[in-house]
């Protein structure tokens, strides 16, 4: 099954649907995961020693725990539970 395909079988089973706003809210922080993970990339350079490797690790572990927290409220927030 190809991307599209994969993607529409996501939105549209009978068992396990999710809402459309709800997916593209997490297309959207997945984009911005990718330009902060470039953006970080770009400015701490995390090839050139160990130290600098491990401060880009410890940012990106801040940063996922910071757009996943985000996205559950934005998302709580658009949808509350019933």
């Amino acid at each position: 099954m190809n991307a599209i395909g994969s993607a529409y079988f996501i939105l549209n089973t009978q068992y396990h649907s999710i809402p459309l706003p709800v997916f593209l809210i997490l297309l959207l922080f997945i984009a911005m995961a990718w330009y902060c993970n470039r953006f970080l990339q770009k400015i701490i350079k995390p090839r050139e020693s160990l130290g600098r490797l491990f401060l880009y690790l410890l940012s990106g572990f801040a940063f996922v725990f910071v757009a996943v927290y985000m996205a559950v409220r934005i998302i709580l927030w658009l949808f509350p539970p019933r």
